[in-house]
């Protein structure tokens, strides 16, 4: 398996990183190694799902087996992979980003939620993780931009 992040490079010690909300509550932050982009496709994985599961009496259950089963299909093919066309839709989504945020503050989405509504700092907080996790890709966008 390819390296593909900074912190994956660095190990853990590079990988933590401390930041204090508005409340005076600390948090842990990660960068995005291999290990939470994984974690980030099971949540958007799971809210597929989900969503699916939510309007079960309203689409009838043929269809809700169709949506189901196809669903798990593109998740069997990998659709849903950090990175890819899934992926990225969803992180412009308010779950979405939950999840990502999630997994940066190592903590739950309900709390993530609640970050995102009471934090303005997020958006850059997690800009900044996002920059140093991906330095090379980012480095490389620069130069071919120049």
């Amino acid at each position: 398996m390819p390296i593909n992040t900074v912190s994956d490079v660095l190990g853990h010690q590079a990988a933590l990183m401390e930041w204090e909300a508005s409340d005076g509550k600390k948090y842990q932050l990660s960068l995005i190694t291999l290990k939470s982009q994984s974690k980030i496709e099971k949540f958007i994985e799971r809210d597929a799902i989900e969503s699916i599961t939510a309007h079960r009496e309203v689409i009838g259950e043929e269809e809700y087996h169709r949506q189901i089963t196809k669903i798990l299909k593109e998740i069997s093919q990998g659709r849903y992979n950090f990175g890819g066309e899934y992926c990225q839709n969803a992180l412009e989504t308010m779950k979405g980003v939950s999840a990502l945020v999630a997994v940066i503050f190592n903590v739950d989405r309900e709390q993530a939620m609640e970050l995102l509504a009471t934090e303005e700092e997020i958006k850059d907080v997690v800009q900044m993780i996002t920059e140093r996790s991906f330095q090379k890709k980012i480095i490389g966008q620069q130069k071919a931009e120049e």
